[in-house]
């Protein structure tokens, strides 16, 4: 048996033992500088990221960060949410009928909609004096008019001011302004005026009178309904007046009209609102209406 520690191997593995013991310093320093590019290409890659990110990409990122940092509730629809905004008072009129006689009309609105002023008190202020109490509601999204008729004073009237008080809140379903336009589809038509000074009565008298047809479009039919009566001259409001009908049914034509005890001129216009209020289950005839408040 030999001796020799070298007989196992063959002249293959030799003469790779060969190659590498006389190529490893070449292949040492081949490797170092293999690394070498591959960490600066990394390098490179790094340092040209940083520069794009903060030189090159600056604004844009900022904007970015911006639109990240802005809030993306509806703090406004939040807040009506949970507490409702106050009626909204657009404008308030004095209107001499006769001699010591006025009426107190003032435009409100309910700029809530899901929220119900179920109902208020509300009167008018003048000087230290003020009119009698009286109680309205304002359905959610409702532009009305308060109004205080005939009231007598031996005192002028130039002005007053409205005071809103204790306004008891209701929470509405989502889906109310739909049914709301869908239960007072009522439709007014056929205006007419027959001023004083063409009417039959005396000058004494000053009776004007106004008629209108009220067709009730919807499915709905209403015991009492309320009618505003509105009239203009050229944008001024000269006149104002309420009617309260006993009844419109669903799809019925009902004529109405008003006597106004005050002087009209010639060429008035008239506006008639539709006041009912369509959360109370005792307006409805034949039927109960429930809604699902909260």
């Amino acid at each position: 048996m030999s001796n020799n520690i070298y007989s196992d191997f063959g002249a293959k593995e030799l003469k790779a033992g060969y190659w590498w013991v006389t190529h490893r310093v070449m292949i040492r320093q081949a490797a170092y500088v293999f690394l070498s590019v591959l960490a600066a290409g990394f390098l490179f890659f790094g340092v040209g990221g940083l520069l794009k990110f903060y030189l090159l990409d600056r604004a844009e990122h900022r904007n970015l960060e911006s639109e990240i940092a802005k809030p993306k509730l509806n703090y406004e629809v939040l807040a009506e949410i949970n507490t409702p905004k106050n009626l909204a008072i657009a404008e308030t009129w004095v209107l001499r009928i006769k001699e010591g006689s006025y009426d107190f009309a003032a435009e409100v609105s309910n700029l809530n909609t899901k929220w119900f002023a179920k109902k208020f008190d509300y009167y008018f202020v003048f000087g230290e004096k003020r009119t009698p109490v009286q109680k309205a509601f304002a359905l959610p999204d409702q532009t009305k008019y308060l109004l205080n008729l005939n009231f007598v004073s031996d005192q002028p009237i130039r002005e007053a001011n409205l005071i809103i008080e204790n306004i008891e809140w209701q929470k509405v379903d989502d889906d109310f302004l739909v049914l709301k336009s869908k239960m007072l589809n009522i439709e007014i038509t056929d205006l007419t005026v027959v001023s004083a000074q063409n009417n039959s009565a005396s000058d004494k008298e000053n009776i004007s009178s106004v008629s209108f047809a009220a067709i009730n479009k919807s499915n709905y039919n209403y015991w009492q309904p309320n009618y505003t009566v509105l009239l203009y001259k050229k944008d001024d409001l000269l006149a104002v007046g309420s009617l309260s009908s006993p009844k419109l049914d669903s799809k019925e034509r009902r004529v109405e009209s008003l006597n106004l005890f005050q002087y009209l001129p010639s060429g008035v216009e008239v506006k008639v609102i539709p006041d009912i209020n369509v959360l109370d289950p005792l307006v409805f005839k034949s039927f109960e209406v429930e809604q699902d408040l909260r």
